[in-house]
């Protein structure tokens, strides 16, 4: 199957993602997400990470997440915004909600934890959508 992306768009949504994130895990949700996960700043395992390279890192991986969901949505033919917005609200129910609930089943993690991390990634799929489904 031939599928015309918009690589632009993609790479715009991806971007956006990453952005979005960056918002989340600082200014909206830093310390409730740190007091979840167990970590104070001036904890030794805290100051000896690289966060530059990590959220290098994360920028790849929304970039390809950008990829993989304007592939999807251009095959299933979702042009409108509506359609888009459904689009997303599926992959986060079907697909990273379910992971995140494994995550709170078997990891231990709370469900508060859940809530920020899986909202992120609804409002961050909502995000992408709107990019990849408007730029035309």
């Amino acid at each position: 199957m031939n599928v015309e992306l918009n690589y632009a768009a993609v790479l715009v949504a991806g971007l956006a993602y990453w952005l979005v994130g960056g918002l989340w895990y600082s200014a909206l949700f830093s310390r409730a997400w740190m007091a979840e996960m167990g970590f104070k700043k001036e904890d030794p395992q805290m100051q000896g990470k690289n966060p530059m390279k990590s959220m290098g890192i994360q920028l790849l991986l929304n970039l390809v997440t950008a990829y993989v969901f304007a592939h999807m949505l251009v095959t299933y033919k979702a042009t409108t915004v509506s359609a888009g917005l459904q689009g997303a609200f599926w992959v986060w129910l079907g697909f990273m909600l379910m992971l995140g609930i494994a995550s709170v089943l078997f990891e231990r993690k709370s469900w508060k934890l859940l809530a920020i991390n899986q909202s992120y990634h609804l409002v961050g799929l909502a995000v992408m959508a709107m990019i990849l489904v408007l730029w035309k």
